[in-house]
């Protein structure tokens, strides 16, 4: 038992070595910290797209699928003013051969968007709306972390990360027989020596979420299970020690 103790201190130091630096009477230690949390937020992205050989026909086209893309979106309980487009645009279309260039047609888009809290039954409601035959449209979701989520997790990871430094300090100066006097210098964001896994990291798998069978009636229902995202932060800090 007591050789077995002597290998896993043995180990542990050799592992601190990595992530900290003894100079002089000062002592350099790197905290990391990594946070998981699942979006509170998702976003829905719709490209509305039209082709035709006509510019005003192509034009008022495009403006009457949006139309009917936001109609749809508004029965569905979505205010308008929470319906962005990030730009609008009607280009030629052409193809290229030896006799030269060979106009086909007009095509307009307009991309729009919608940012909400993540709900399954407001996503699924949403999906179906923009599935609608007569829009034909093409979508796709993305899972962020909310505006609360990203405040909370740099504050917390911060602090993990100081408190890393911390735990990893006390080790070395109890196996060195050293005290700590102050803090000489701290150095936040990326440092350049070590690097050591932390016992924050969660299992961030992600998959389909399973519905009651009562509640899931059809295959088509949409049911997602957004995977976690993550926070980094890393902070060196300076210690002046003495025996």
């Amino acid at each position: 038992m007591k050789t077995k103790l002597i290998i896993l201190s043995f180990l542990l130091l050799s592992s601190i070595s990595l992530f900290s630096q003894v100079n002089g009477n000062l002592l350099k230690v790197k905290g990391e910290s990594i946070i998981y949390a699942t979006p509170e937020d998702m976003t829905i992205n719709v490209s509305v797209t039209i082709k035709d050989p006509n510019y005003i026909l192509c034009s008022d086209k495009l403006i009457e699928k949006y139309n009917s893309l936001v109609n749809e979106l508004s029965r569905c309980g979505i205010d308008k003013k929470m319906i962005m487009t990030d730009g609008l645009e009607i280009t030629e279309n052409n193809t290229w051969s030896a006799e030269g260039r060979k106009f086909e047609s007009y095509n307009g888009s307009v991309n729009v968007s919608i940012e909400l809290k993540y709900d399954p039954k407001k996503l699924n409601i949403l999906v179906n709306a923009i599935k609608n035959k007569d829009l034909a449209l093409t979508y796709h979701v993305n899972f962020n972390l909310s505006k609360e989520q990203k405040e909370a997790l740099v504050k917390e990871s911060i602090e993990k990360a100081i408190s890393d430094a911390t735990n990893k300090a006390k080790i070395i100066l109890e196996a060195l027989g050293l005290k700590i006097i102050e803090i000489k210098d701290i150095n936040f964001g990326e440092v350049s020596y070590g690097n050591d896994q932390l016992i924050y990291e969660e299992d961030h798998a992600y998959g389909a979420e399973i519905a009651d069978l009562e509640e899931r009636k059809t295959t088509h229902e949409l049911w997602l299970s957004p995977q976690k995202m993550n926070i980094e932060k890393s902070i060196a800090i300076v210690w002046r020690i003495e025996k």
